[in-house]
């Protein structure tokens, strides 16, 4: 999954809550979806979904999951640098 695609998310779901939803929002929205739920670390799902799914900055995904905004980022990176390869 692509960091772009990912952040696609709360926009293409808005436009579908507008009704102005085309069938890539809803492949998007439901790609994202399905992304997130695989994650099999509850940690970084929980982190994936404060930031993506929520719109949350880094600072408060952080205080979500009680632990340091760098650290949750680099969790997410190194998740999606391993889904790449």
């Amino acid at each position: 999954m692509e960091k772009d695609t990912l952040k696609r998310y709360r926009f293409c779901r808005r436009r579908i809550e507008i009704g102005r939803g085309s069938k890539n929002d809803y492949a998007t929205v439901d790609a994202v979806t399905a992304f997130i739920a695989a994650i099999p670390d509850a940690l970084t799902r929980e982190i994936f979904r404060e930031r993506y799914i929520h719109g949350r900055s880094w600072t408060q995904v952080a205080f979500a999951v009680n632990n340091t905004p760098d650290a949750c980022r680099m969790i997410a990176n190194r998740y999606l640098k391993a889904q790449k390869s």
